[in-house]
């Protein structure tokens, strides 16, 4: 009797989608770096997210807050800082 090729198939369709590596670039490590310190910077109370209030502090971050508060709950996360286009610095 032959055995059915389909589960040897199946996990090496799973295997290959686990092994898969996404095209997406890392970060230079030195920019993450500047991009920890400035949300640090604008993150006056410590409370790991920039209120409104805190971004009013810097012009560019005031100017561009609601394009980089993704969920509009009224802050940025340091995941929506980190998400930001490369193209909008905070400078």
């Amino acid at each position: 009797m032959k055995v059915p090729n389909i589960p040897i198939v199946a996990t090496l369709y799973f295997a290959a989608a686990l092994a898969y590596e996404s095209p997406v670039a890392v970060p230079h490590s030195k920019a993450v770096a500047q991009s920890g310190a400035r949300f640090q910077s604008l993150d006056r109370d410590h409370d790991q997210r920039i209120s409104k209030a805190e971004a009013a502090a810097n012009h560019t971050v005031a100017e561009r807050f609601a394009g980089v508060d993704a969920n509009a709950d009224g802050f940025i996360s340091k995941a929506e800082f980190d998400a930001r286009p490369s193209a909008e610095p905070f400078e």
